[in-house]
């Protein structure tokens, strides 16, 4: 206790003493008391327990303050009285003044709230408001095991100050939360730590949760929310006063996390490759560029992963940058840009417009290019270098200094390198005057470079003809159809003129001979005298106006030349193809002409009337018919006589006949006809059954091309028909589907119906005779019943509907005869009809498999016969084969229905190969049997020389198998020229009737004349 304890201490514990509840445990501990100058006098007077007011109060009242202040020793003491260590404790401690025996108090304070449980040490400092060691002191022994410090004054302020604590502290919940975007926004899911400091320090530090609820004092707060995804902190302050309260802080939209992977430096426009992790946005982009700056490229991430990029040339340090939907940079990567070679070499004199060579050293990267160029800007020429190195540059066509550049990306020069264009001779020869359109040739020098050409124009610019110098050394112009004076000049590459010369063009006389009247349409002869130049032409049009017709003059001279259709005054021209000058005219008076018509008066629609007619009947001219003032419904060519046929409409009415001029349509006569109406019927019964044919009786025009037709009830599509020419009665094909149809007489002219009768057709069935069961390929008779129409067939499907394997015509009276498929499975047997393929009857067949075997010899010798035993169905077509492989193509082959065995040839190259049992039918394999073919060898003895004509004896040694052969061929051609077979003796005898010389004598297989054995032979004279 305090030295100067007195009264007032006293009365304020014993206030507080009335004002506790009856069963809190209070204990009291007094240092200071019994002896002056002693820092051990610590006396726990009343130990901690229930109902212990009354003792404490007594206590108190007889305490007098004597000596030394062992704040800290007391705190310990009364802390070890309430074992500290093993449950929580309070202490309240009373002081006026500094530590007078402890060295460090916070240091003691701090080692009991680490080995507390929960210990709490409140400290009030009574009247030492000017001493400011003692406050230090008594606010760290607070602070450090959470306790308040709180210092008193006067009576009333130790009052307050025991009250409050010894009050117990009221809480209220505060909750925390972090939300996204505004207040109302939703919360933060990624986590987010809080720390919350209130006046007496942090309540807590780095807690997750969201939302976040703690329990807090009234008072004032700072709250900091931390969101870990983006290390982004937001900070709010938060007031609880007497009722439970919230805070929100409000954090932007995360940006999402990326990262780039890279090379650390690159050379200077090297391609390397970027891999990237983002959210790949569709505006998302990875950049390059200096740091800090804008970018120096970029490419979107959905073009992949990795990207390729192009480095800048100019080294430096850079970055890449992992752009946000073109907006925010959420990642970066250093990279280093190295320094990286670059050259050209090229001559350092070049003769103007012409070509020459640039080797480069460079990036080479998408668009770099080489140019050449003034030395203050600009280019005359340039080539990618990505076409190969050296590339090939032009020069200008104006000597001077220019430049040579490697042009990166087509936006950076990063290296000029100077070069001097000299003068070269240009030539232009051709004649010194030319008449006007004439075609002229131009002799030409120059550096003949791509797109260079000769044209000539006016002085002043522009150009009528041109060519370009790689059609030869000389070219040919023609000459503008104005006379005067032009230039003929030298054009490097279509870009520059570099050579000029003056050409005079002089007008030349022309003339036309025509005849002064012909009547319109008229083919006419015109003959004209003139240059002649290619495509000039002849005319004829109204004087001022254009041309009606032409006729080239290399048609001849004189030329045919058609008039116009309108009467009038027209003239006759010679035009240049140059600009279509007109180099001489003559008059002509186009007269009108008549035509007339002869035909009948009336006539049935639809008929063929004679028509006779007057008129110039030119070429293609015509006769048609049509209603007055609309177009013809059909015509017939004069040529085709005189009268000529021409067939009416088949709708009643009065029409119009014309005699039209094939140019224009020119009506030159017109004659009304009038037609009427044609009738016709039919005679046919009122039900047939499905696919028959019935018989028709008609009556109508008979028109050629007329025909019966059946079709859908609405009349609709022509399902059959027959053409009446064919016949009355004739018979008509029903269709094949039971139903309503209806049976029509159709004009061909616009298929207009002119009679027409119902019919039901009814069904048909058939029945089949099918076994549930049959082997592979076998051929099945199949009994049947049905409609039995032509062409009917009876067939086998791997579906009741399906696509037909084999089938048989259906025959009257006789069973259909039908292979099976080679392959085993379940199959259908059908009866269809011919026309649509209709089913009239299906049943499912089983199809077993088949075997088969071979028995032959292991081995034997090319182009041996071998006999090979078989078993095996021996369908139709079976065979027994000789392979390479099991499936593969036959060699040769016999059919098994030759014999049993069956002998085969073996294949004339040695080798592995197969005895295979084929079907038929498919192909199909049942067996194959390994063969080892081997090889076999011959000998020819025979002398080497033997004059011609004589007898040439051969001994032979070989396998003497059937067909084999002694040759003697020419070693040129290897053309047999005589032979003889093995089995006709040893040796054989050869004739010699053939011209002298070297020849061979060969032991040949008969299979594929395979040579065995050789030897030369000469035959002389």
């Amino acid at each position: 206790m305090p030295p100067d304890w007195g009264p007032i201490a006293q009365d304020v514990v014993g206030d507080l003493l009335d004002t506790l509840p009856a069963d809190q445990r209070l204990g009291l501990t007094v240092y200071g008391h019994r002896e002056r100058g002693n820092c051990t006098d610590i006396e726990t007077i009343v130990p901690a327990g229930e109902g212990t007011r009354d003792a404490i109060r007594a206590a108190v009242n007889g305490i007098q303050p004597l000596g030394k202040t062992p704040m800290t020793d007391s705190v310990i003491a009364a802390a070890e009285s309430l074992r500290y260590t093993e449950d929580s404790a309070t202490v309240i401690l009373i002081s006026d003044g500094v530590e007078t025996c402890n060295p460090d108090p916070c240091a003691a304070a701090r080692l009991m709230e680490e080995t507390g449980i929960d210990f709490t040490a409140h400290v009030i400092g009574f009247d030492v408001a000017g001493d400011a060691e003692a406050l230090l002191q008594m606010q760290c022994i607070a602070d450090e095991t959470g306790g308040q410090f709180i210092p008193a004054a006067n009576a009333s302020e130790l009052t307050a100050a025991l009250t409050s604590v010894v009050e117990e502290p009221v809480f209220h919940d505060a909750t925390l939360r972090a939300v996204i975007g505004d207040e109302n926004g939703p919360e933060v899911e990624d986590p987010v730590l809080w720390s919350v400091t209130g006046p007496e320090g942090a309540i807590i530090t780095d807690e997750g949760g969201n939302p976040k609820t703690l329990g807090l004092r009234d008072d004032r707060y700072d709250v900091s929310a931390y969101r870990l995804i983006d290390e982004m902190e937001v900070t709010a302050a938060l007031s609880v006063d007497g009722a439970d309260t919230s805070v929100t802080v409000v954090f932007p939209e995360a940006l999402p996390q990326a990262s780039l992977s890279a090379p650390d430096s690159v050379p200077g426009g090297s391609t390397f490759m970027v891999e990237w992790v983002g959210p790949d946005d569709d505006s998302d982009n990875v950049q390059i560029g200096t740091p800090g700056e804008g970018y120096y490229g970029y490419i979107y991430t959905r073009e992949g992963n990795p990207l390729e990029f192009q480095a800048p040339f100019q080294p430096g340090d850079y970055e890449l940058r992992y752009v946000l939907n073109d907006r925010e940079t959420i990642a970066t990567r250093p990279i280093t840009v190295t320094e990286a070679e670059v050259g050209l070499d090229f001559p350092a004199e070049v003769p103007m417009g012409t070509a020459f060579d640039v080797s480069w050293v460079g990036p080479d990267a998408a668009r770099d290019n080489i140019q050449i160029g003034p030395q203050d800007g600009g280019y005359s020429h340039y080539i990618y270098t990505e076409t190969g190195n050296p590339v090939t540059l032009f020069a200008p066509g104006t000597p001077g200094t220019y430049e040579v550049r490697y042009r990166f990306r087509d936006n950076e020069t990063i290296l000029a390198q100077p070069i001097t264009v000299v003068p070269m001779d240009i030539t232009l020869d051709f004649p010194a005057e030319v008449a006007m359109g004439a075609s002229f040739d131009v002799t030409w020098g120059g550096p003949d470079s791509p797109r260079d050409n000769i044209q000539v124009g006016p002085v002043d610019g522009g150009y009528n003809d041109y060519a370009y110098t790689n059609a030869g050394q000389t070219v040919t112009l023609t000459a503008p159809a104005e006379p005067g004076e032009f230039e003929v000049r030298y054009r490097l590459q279509d870009r520059e003129t570099i050579f000029t010369k003056p050409i005079m063009v002089i007008e030349e006389q022309s003339q036309i001979v025509a005849p002064a009247t012909a009547p319109i349409g008229a083919t006419i002869e015109v003959g004209w005298d003139g240059p002649d130049n290619d495509r000039d032409y002849i005319s004829v049009g109204k004087p001022g106006e254009n041309y009606v017709h032409y006729t080239y003059t290399r048609e001849g001279n004189p030329l045919d030349l058609v008039l116009p259709v309108e009467p009038g005054t027209y003239e006759i021209r010679y035009q240049l193809r140059e600009g279509g000058a007109i180099l001489a005219s003559e008059p002509i008076e186009v007269t009108d002409l008549k035509g007339s018509l002869t035909a009948p008066d009336t006539a049935t629609a639809g008929s063929t009337v004679s028509v006779g007619w007057d008129g110039p009947d030119y070429d293609r001219d015509y006769i048609s018919v049509g209603l007055p003032g609309e177009s013809y419904t059909g015509y017939t060519y004069t040529r085709e006589g005189n009268p000529l046929d021409l067939l009416m409409p088949t709708e009643p009415g009065t029409y119009q006949l014309r005699y039209q001029m094939r140019q224009d349509g020119k009506i030159l006569a017109t004659r009304e006809i009038t037609l009427t109406e044609t009738q016709a019927g039919l005679v046919t019964p009122p039900t047939a059954a499905a696919g028959d044919t019935i018989t028709v009786g008609w009556d109508g025009p008979g028109y050629d091309r007329d025909y019966i037709s059946v079709s859908d009830e609405d009349g609709g599509r022509t399902i059959n028909y027959t053409r009446v020419r064919d016949g009355n009665p004739l018979e008509l094909l029903m269709p094949s589907q039971p139903g309503d149809y209806v049976i029509m007489y159709r004009l061909n002219q616009g298929d207009e119906v002119m009679a027409s009768n119902p019919i039901t057709l009814t069904d048909v069935k058939a029945e089949l005779e099918v076994p549930e069961t049959a082997t592979a390929g076998e051929i099945l008779s199949i009994p049947w019943e049905g409609p039995g129409y032509p062409r009917d067939y009876i067939s086998v499907s791997a579906e009741p509907d399906g696509r037909t394997i084999n089938y048989d015509r259906v025959s009257a009276n006789e069973p259909a005869e039908i292979a099976m498929p080679p392959e085993p499975g379940e199959y259908y047997i059908l009866y269809r009809t011919n026309q649509d393929d209709r089913v009239l009857f299906s049943q499912a067949i089983t199809v077993t498999d088949v075997t088969a075997s071979v028995t032959a010899p292991e081995t034997a010798r090319i182009g041996e016969p071998v006999d090979v035993t078989w078993e095996g169905p021996d369908f139709r077509r079976d065979y027994i084969a000789v392979s390479a492989e099991p499936d593969g193509r036959t060699i040769s082959y016999a059919r098994t229905s030759s014999d049993n065995p069956v002998t085969i040839t073996m294949p004339s190259e040695p080798g592995s190969y197969f005895i295979v049992y084929r079907m038929g039918q498919g192909d199909r394999v049942l067996f194959s049997q390994p063969i080892e073919v081997t090889n076999v060898k011959g000998q020819i003895i025979a002398p080497p020389e033997v004059a011609m004509g004589e007898d040439l004896p051969v001994g032979w040694d070989g396998p003497d198998f059937p067909r084999d052969r002694i040759v003697l061929a020419d070693p040129e051609t290897g053309g047999t020229v005589t032979y003889a077979r093995p089995s006709s003796g040893n040796p054989v005898m050869l004739r010699t009737q053939v011209d002298p010389g070297d020849y061979e004598l060969q032991y040949q297989l008969g299979n594929d004349h395979v040579i065995i054995a050789r030897q030369a032979v000469t035959i002389t004279e």
